[in-house]
C-alpha cells in the first residue's frame, strides 16, 4: 500500500536517495504552482503523482521518478504539503547482496529503474547521484528536455508499451545530441534545412545563456542555510518559465522537427551508440507525429490550453 510522508526538507533527506538523476527543470515549478487570480502560488494537490522508491534494509528510501516534483516542492519552501510514497520493491537479502552497491545499481539499471548517464550520454557511476533534492546538485539535460517537450509541442508520441515508455526523453535526446553538430559531423546527415539546424542551435545556446548565467534560479533556495529568501520569488520563477524559457523550447521543438521527420523515414536503422546506452534498443520508441503543433493563441501570448 502507498505510505505517506511529509515533504521532503533538508532534515529528512538523508533518508532519501535518488535512483536517477534527471535535468534542472523549471518546468516543474509551472506544473505544480498555478497563479491564480493573485499571488502567491499555491501548490495545487491534484497534480502531486505518487513517488515510487524501492529499499534493501538499510533504512533509506531509493527514490524512482517524480524527483523533478520533489526537488520542486522543496525549491518552494513550502513544509507543509503531503507527498505519497509508494514502495514498488524491496529487496531480499538472499537474492542480492544488498550491501554491494555496484551489484544494487546494477540490478536497478537491468530493471530500467535508474539511468547512469552525464548530459553528455556518458557513463557516470552512482557515486555521482544526489542524495537529496536540491536542485543545485542537479545536470542539466538540454536534450533530455527537448525530448520532453517534443512531446508536449505534437513532434513526438510515446507509444503505451513499457519499452516505449521507458527513458523515452533520454533516448530521443540522444538523436539531438548526436546530430549537434550538424551534417557536417560523423552523425547521420538528418538536418535536410539548414535553417532549421541554424534555428535550433541559436535557441539551445539561448536556453543553456538565459537558464545557467543570466537567471539561475539554482542558486537560490529559500532556507536558513543559504540565506536567500529575500532573492527568491515563487511566483516570479513560475512566470520566467512561462514566458521565457517554454518559447525558446517551442521554438527548438520547431526546428527539430525536420530531424525527427527524417529520422523516422531512414527506420529502422540502427542509431549511434544507442543499444549500448540502453540496452535492448537500437531504434527510437514511439512515432513521429506529422501535424502540425498547436496553434498559438490568447492575446499574442505563446500560450495554449495545455499550458494553462
Amino acid at each position: 500500500a502507498p505510505q505517506h510522508g511529509p515533504l521532503v526538507t533538508q532534515r529528512a533527506s538523508p533518508y532519501l536517495r535518488l535512483a536517477h538523476e534527471g535535468p534542472r527543470a523549471t518546468s516543474a515549478l509551472r506544473r505544480l504552482f498555478r497563479p491564480l487570480l493573485a499571488p502567491p502560488c499555491v501548490p495545487d494537490p491534484r497534480r502531486l503523482r505518487q513517488v515510487p522508491y524501492v529499499t534493501r534494509g538499510d533504512g533509506l528510501m531509493y527514490v524512482l521518478d517524480h524527483h523533478h516534483t520533489l526537488a520542486a516542492l522543496e525549491l518552494s519552501g513550502w513544509e507543509d504539503v503531503e507527498v505519497t510514497f509508494e514502495l514498488v520493491y524491496e529487496f531480499d537479502e538472499g537474492v542480492l547482496d544488498t550491501s554491494n552497491n555496484d551489484l544494487f545499481y546494477g540490478f536497478l539499471s537491468g530493471k530500467g529503474w535508474t539511468y547512469l548517464l552525464d548530459e553528455q550520454y556518458q557513463p557516470i557511476s552512482w557515486r555521482e547521484l544526489p542524495t537529496g533534492f536540491d536542485l543545485r546538485l542537479y545536470r542539466n539535460d538540454l536534450y533530455r528536455s527537448m525530448g520532453g517537450f517534443c512531446r508536449k509541442y505534437g513532434v513526438l508520441e510515446r507509444g503505451t508499451t513499457l519499452e516505449d515508455r521507458l527513458f523515452f526523453e533520454f533516448r530521443w535526446g540522444y538523436l539531438f545530441w548526436l546530430n549537434r553538430n550538424g551534417p557536417d559531423s560523423e552523425s547521420e546527415n538528418l538536418w535536410t534545412d539548414m535553417r532549421h539546424y541554424r534555428t535550433w542551435c541559436h535557441m539551445t545556446s539561448c536556453l543553456d545563456e538565459i537558464i545557467h548565467n543570466e537567471f539561475d534560479v539554482y542558486k537560490f533556495k529559500p532556507n536558513e542555510v543559504c540565506a536567500v529568501a529575500e532573492n527568491f520569488d515563487i511566483d516570479e520563477q513560475v512566470e520566467f518559465g512561462k514566458e521565457v524559457v517554454r518559447p525558446c523550447y517551442r521554438a527548438a521543438c520547431w526546428a527539430l522537427r525536420d530531424l525527427c521527420e527524417n529520422y523516422q523515414a531512414k527506420q529502422p536503422v540502427p542509431l549511434g551508440k544507442m543499444s549500448k546506452l540502453f540496452p535492448g534498443t537500437s531504434v527510437l520508441p514511439g512515432r513521429v507525429l506529422t501535424a502540425p503543433p498547436p496553434k498559438w493563441q490568447g492575446k499574442g501570448s505563446h500560450t495554449t490550453e495545455a499550458d494553462v
